[in-house]
């Protein structure tokens, strides 16, 4: 699933979850959007990321949209992107399969 996805609204959030329960899947991964340079969602946001600013990305993106509001959050609703990504893949992931790093 991905949020905060351009004119995101709190309804379009319920909707999210509503799906989620009517399905019930075993996995869920719930990502928050933010856009690559050369696509044309990227070049139509209504603030241009800059290359300088580009690099904030791939940071903890879950975190941009509060921190730099003007620039990445692209929902209308002020929820905590964060907070309400990882408290429904919680509520939703039934099989938690173990993950090697390499």
């Amino acid at each position: 699933m991905l949020i905060n996805t351009l004119g995101e609204t709190k309804k379009d959030l319920q909707d999210t979850i509503d799906l989620l329960e009517e399905i019930k899947p075993n996995i869920v991964t719930i990502n928050i959007f933010t856009p690559y340079p050369g696509t044309e969602i990227y070049t139509d946001t209504h603030e241009v990321i800059t290359r300088d600013e580009y690099h904030l990305s791939m940071e903890d993106c879950s975190l941009l949209p509060e921190m730099y509001p003007e620039k990445f959050r692209f929902a209308v609703h002020e929820e905590n992107l964060k907070e309400f990504s990882i408290s429904n893949m919680h509520k939703c992931n039934k099989i938690f399969l173990p993950r090697q790093f390499f």
